[in-house]
């Protein structure tokens, strides 16, 4: 029965171990799930915001390019020659005599601080830094010598900076290749909506084709979409597909009809008689002016007064000349950065110049070549009773209570199975004795063998004592299994405790007096304290109780057992004492154990089966009281507790 045993508790953790693992596992897999769907949501609002960002700037900064492309190109000159001008006498004065003061000469922005203009020969000027007399004139009337002087500063910085070559290369070339020499667009270039756009305004749309490949980069990704729309509000446009496509389509149309072909970015129209043109001259040709595109100038450092610069190529007739206005960049970096400070808390947020082809996609302004740069967020922190832990730990709850009920169910079955195994052992050996001894004196008796009468008398009484002690043995396994079946109504009656006493100890006496002891009571309780109980009950605990003392409480001198009856706070305690060697450490937490008789071998001369005690506890809690095994200097103390009635 023993490997047994082990063998049932072995399956059992090796089970519970398999379980726990698995389950782990599961929990694992659950928790790293729910990780990875908090990064994964943190990281789409962080998109979402980047988006937002973008847009943001984006609209920022895209009324301002539009207002300085919707600028004329004439206002690139400090004073500005009146194509139609009259006299009080309504004469008309001729082209090139009458001049006013450009908007540029006294313009004045954080933002763009200087306006200039590089003519065919590569000479460099600025509508804010006049020279000669008009110099003479701005200084007198309009504009204080210090603001000119730092302009011309700039002017100079400019000068020295961005290549001569470059921007006379620009001139000769329309818009779209003039940005490709600056910025060295790559092949990606060629998705941008804007850049489809400039080629269509310098190209024959000659192929049908044409307007769907339009149509479909226009339907590329956000930034394709952003860069499409600043450069619509920045050019005046609506940032609609269907408008852009109809542009288109009217651009097919014109490339049949004799003229000039008016596009959104290269305005065409005949100029009246006497339009002058920069110098003074009247036009003879068509007006093109390009896009404003940004250039970020060659080693450009943090600390560098120009950074940024915005150009655009113009030809008047068929002279060309570039355009463009500087950008102070950490002005235009600090008001942009103001646009999304509420949308990255706890993050270190920064703008960083990049080419148009560099950075991630998803991180360019449209409108400036620059690149919205986060420091990486700190891993998303679970906290509190998440779903997946609320759920794990409901798993691991349940499975634990599992693992714990049936280990308890293994356990109960196993001792079931050992307490029948020991039942069957002890009842065995207690019905052999007594069967034997009837068997072997009946035989004697009946054959006549025994022929005395003393004889005959002493073996009529030993079949007897037998006969009592198999009425006992019996009347305790019926009762025991009463109590297990919950089957046990006492016969509950009201009576002295000191009556209910008296009533058992003559039976209690004999019992001691047949084991060759002495029996002592102590009757300490006051005459007044009364208890409902079963009468029969209580004798049956007490006559189990003084017959184990009997049996195991004693040395080698008879045993001495006494009986104390007394009342503490509201009980009735009546404690069986011996003076034998008590009770070892490891048995006391099996004493009451039923079929268990601890540490008594199996020769033992002493019968029993190890039920009385268990009776006795079963008996004792039925009755609403309990039976306990008290410690001692020696010997051994059961103590029994019985409620007192209430008006004792």
């Amino acid at each position: 029965m023993r490997w047994r045993r082990g063998y049932w508790w072995r399956v059992y953790w090796l089970g519970a171990v398999l379980a726990c693992a698995g389950l782990g596992w599961l929990s694992r897999v659950l928790l790293d799930f729910e990780q990875e769907k908090l990064t994964a949501r943190a990281e789409t609002e962080r998109e979402q915001a980047v988006r937002l960002a973008l847009t943001r700037m984006d609209s920022w900064i895209a009324p301002l390019l539009a207002r300085e492309s919707a600028r004329p190109y004439f206002e690139y000159l400090a004073f500005v020659p009146h194509d139609r001008a009259y006299t009080r006498l309504l004469n008309r004065i001729q082209p090139g005599e009458v001049f006013s003061p450009s908007p540029l000469l006294t313009f004045e922005s954080r933002y763009f601080p200087l306006h200039f203009l590089v003519d065919a020969s590569g000479d460099w000027s600025s509508p804010q830094v006049p020279s000669g007399n008009q110099l003479d004139l701005a200084q007198a009337s309009m504009v204080n010598p210090e603001t000119i002087g730092a302009k011309q500063a700039l002017l100079l910085e400019l000068r020295k900076r961005l290549p001569l070559e470059t921007a006379v290369m620009a001139m000769g070339c329309v818009a779209t290749d003039w940005n490709n020499a600056l910025v060295a667009l790559p092949d990606e270039s060629t998705t941008n909506p804007a850049q489809v756009v400039a080629e269509a305004n310098q190209m024959e749309w000659g192929v049908t084709e044409q307007k769907d490949e339009l149509q479909a980069r226009m339907e590329g990704s956000d930034y394709q979409r952003r860069v499409l729309k600043n450069f619509n509000v920045v050019n005046g446009l609506n940032d609609d597909a269907e408008e852009v496509r109809k542009l288109g389509q009217q651009w097919m149309k014109q490339q049949t009809m004799p003229g000039p072909n008016p596009s959104a970015q290269r305005l065409v129209e005949v100029p009246q008689s006497g339009w002058y043109a920069f110098d003074g001259q009247p036009e003879s040709g068509a007006l093109e002016l390009g896009p404003f595109l940004p250039v970020w100038l060659p080693d450009a450092k943090p600390t560098d007064p120009v950074q940024l610069c915005f150009l655009r190529n113009v030809k008047v007739g068929e002279v060309p000349f570039v355009q463009g206005f500087s950008a102070h960049w950490p002005s235009l970096r600090d008001a942009m950065m103001l646009e999304i400070a509420d949308l990255f808390p706890g993050c270190e947020v920064a703008l960083q110049p990049r080419a148009s082809f560099e950075g991630k996609e998803g991180r360019r302004l449209a409108a400036v070549p620059a690149e919205l740069v986060l420091s990486a967020p700190p891993a998303p922190v679970l906290r509190g009773m998440t779903p997946a832990r609320t759920t794990v730990g409901l798993l691991w709850f349940a499975a634990l209570a599992t693992l714990a009920g049936l280990g308890f169910s293994l356990r109960a079955g196993l001792a079931y199975a050992d307490r029948r195994t020991r039942f069957a052992s002890s009842v065995t050996h207690e019905l052999r004795t007594p069967l034997t001894t009837f068997r072997m004196y009946t035989e004697m008796l009946a054959g006549d063998v025994i022929t005395d009468e003393a004889h005959r008398k002493t073996y009529l009484q030993t079949l007897q004592a037998e006969a009592d002690r198999l009425s006992v043995l019996v009347e305790n396994v019926l009762a025991y299994a009463r109590l297990e079946e919950g089957r046990t109504r006492p016969a509950r009656e009201s009576s002295g405790l000191s009556q209910l006493v008296d009533r058992h100890v003559d039976a209690l006496e004999r019992r001691v007096h047949e084991a060759g002891g002495t029996f002592a009571l102590d009757l300490l309780a006051p005459p007044q304290a009364r208890v409902t109980t079963d009468a029969s009950a209580i004798g049956q605990i007490l006559f189990n109780l003084v017959d184990n003392a009997c049996k195991y409480g004693h040395g080698a001198a008879p045993p001495r057992v006494q009986l104390t009856v007394s009342v503490e706070d509201s009980l009735a305690v009546l404690r069986v004492i011996d003076d034998g060697p008590g009770v070892p450490e490891k048995v006391r937490g099996r004493i009451f154990h039923a079929f268990d008789r601890g540490r008594v071998a199996a020769e033992d001369e002493n019968p029993g089966i190890g039920l009385g005690l268990a009776l006795c506890l079963g008996l004792a809690r039925e009755l609403g009281g309990d039976l306990r095994l008290e410690r001692t200097d020696s010997g051994a103390c059961f103590r029994l507790e019985l409620p007192l009635d209430a008006r004792a």
